[in-house]
């Protein structure tokens, strides 16, 4: 396919390229506008309001419908890339594979939360949501704590008799005492998973 040159073309012209049901469509409004789509073609058409600086006015231009139904519906996927940008899963790596995977899995994320906050707002909950980054700080959360499992019974005597009871005489000073440190909280979602 060979589009013309952005001279040889005026404001408002289209050209198509039609093949197995999937239209091309070529632009001229400011700059060049390539589109594809397999449900519109550039037959069908609106006029625009666009300002021309020669005449110093606003003249009728005329748009494919493919470009309307774009501008019409564009704001869904600007949205997620904006998403997406805003904590981006990095890793320094050549492999062209593992960067598509990670972003297949910062998509899914940034699409589970809208549908989270679309579900909030439905069933009407009242608490605060979680924002973006604390929906991905919780899915990471459910995603590496896996159950811990089950502990064997033991009889409590059996216990009881395998504990030493150190002398304080005895203890070595030089070995610094074991401090208490409380388990960290777990998520809400891994304290509710059941």
């Amino acid at each position: 396919m060979t589009f013309k040159k952005g001279r040889e073309i005026n404001r408002g012209d289209t050209e198509q390229f039609v093949n197995n049901g999937v239209v091309i469509v070529h632009w001229m409004d400011n700059k060049s506008v390539l589109a594809a789509s397999n449900c519109t073609s550039a037959d069908d058409h609106i006029f625009v309001k666009r300002w021309n600086k020669k005449e110093n006015a606003y003249i009728n231009v005329r748009q494919p419908l493919i470009i309307t139904n774009y501008n019409r519906n564009m704001g869904g996927v600007d949205v997620l890339d904006q998403s997406i940008e805003y904590y981006r899963t990095f890793m320094k790596t050549k492999k062209w594979t593992l960067k598509i995977m990670l972003h297949f899995f910062d998509l899914a994320v940034a699409n589970a939360w809208r549908l989270y906050k679309i579900h909030c707002q439905t069933a009407h909950v009242h608490r605060a949501l979680f924002d973006l980054l604390q929906f991905k700080l919780q899915v990471a959360d459910g995603l590496t704590n896996t159950p811990d499992l089950p502990r064997p019974e033991q009889d409590p005597v059996e216990n009881m008799e395998c504990l030493e009871v150190q002398d304080p005489e005895n203890v070595d000073p030089n070995i610094p005492a074991k401090r208490y440190r409380p388990a960290n909280v777990p998520s809400e979602a891994k304290r509710h998973d059941g």
